[in-house]
């Protein structure tokens, strides 16, 4: 069983109406919603995920092992349907708490929480990319039950130390054997040109990308104090200033960063959106299914 509370069950129940289609062809058999590339149907190899007792041993991938000394089974699906990846930031920054003690990452899982859910109720597969034992793990879960491993997994994600955020979107593109959806959760408080050469490779490989930036109100605002400490999550690093003599010049250096995203997101055919945390998880989950409608 999971440990989190990631869903609210009314708030899917009231979303799913509501489907969520692909902007771009999907590189499969067109199975209902998402139009695709290609005609006819086939079994090929879709992604690698853990290895579970009582799985078929005769789909062990022994290459997988050698490099990460776990077992790992190659998955093969119908080509139908779209594929959706939610690859969450793991730097200490995403310890950040907004004004109601809930934190970045905690909100993150949310996010991802409900879309998969909606995701899976319209027949897709989803999964949660993870580094484990420094390879891309990159399993698929359909149906049901996949919302169960999805949440377990879920779980396991943690935040810590600097952000590796570019170099896991190389990784996932590099996993990623077809056209998918890949969703990005992140501060993106990193150098926007390794962010610019990490969305180009995915735009590249002709994937369709959405980056949500969740942010809370006091990093955009600052808080309304005479002195005060900001502490890097990544580094530890603690400064001691007051938010009014570096409001103005923090605002314009925060604008300039977020345009840039903005930019980069335009260049590779990437949607951006930007959450809030305190406004709640549904107004950041309308926008996103608005911008896929369409």
């Amino acid at each position: 069983m999971h440990k989190g509370d990631y869903i609210d069950s009314a708030l899917v129940e009231r979303l799913r109406s509501v489907l969520i289609a692909m902007r771009f062809p999907v590189a499969g058999s067109y199975s209902g919603l998402h139009s695709s590339l290609l005609k006819g149907s086939a079994m090929e190899f879709a992604e690698l995920r853990d290895y579970y007792p009582g799985d078929d041993l005769r789909r062990l991938d022994w290459k997988a092992y050698g490099r990460s000394d776990k077992f790992f089974l190659k998955e093969y699906e119908s080509e139908t349907n779209a594929r959706i990846y939610f690859l969450i930031d793991t730097s200490g920054s995403m310890n950040f708490q907004g004004a109601d003690g809930v934190t970045r990452l905690h909100f993150c899982k949310q996010i991802t929480a409900t879309l998969s859910a909606l995701f899976l109720f319209q027949a897709d597969a989803v999964g949660v990319p993870q580094v484990k034992e420094n390879y891309m793990v990159t399993p698929l879960h359909r149906g049901d039950s996949g919302l169960q491993f999805i949440l377990q997994e879920l779980d396991e994600v943690s935040a810590t130390g600097k952000t590796m955020l570019s170099e896991q979107i190389h990784k996932l593109t590099e996993q990623i054997p077809r056209r998918s959806m890949v969703v990005v959760l992140s501060d993106f408080f990193t150098s926007t040109d390794e962010l610019k050469s990490a969305f180009e490779h995915l735009n590249h490989c002709r994937h369709e990308v959405s980056l949500l930036q969740v942010l809370s109100n006091q990093e955009i605002n600052l808080p309304d104090m005479v002195h005060t400490s900001f502490k890097d999550l990544e580094t530890d690093k603690v400064i001691k200033t007051s938010p009014e003599k570096i409001r103005a010049e923090y605002k314009k250096k925060l604008n300039a960063h977020q345009q840039e995203l903005k930019k980069i997101a335009a260049q590779n055919r990437a949607g951006y959106f930007q959450l809030i945390m305190e406004e709640g998880v549904e107004k950041g989950i309308n926008s996103f299914m608005q911008f896929h409608q369409e």
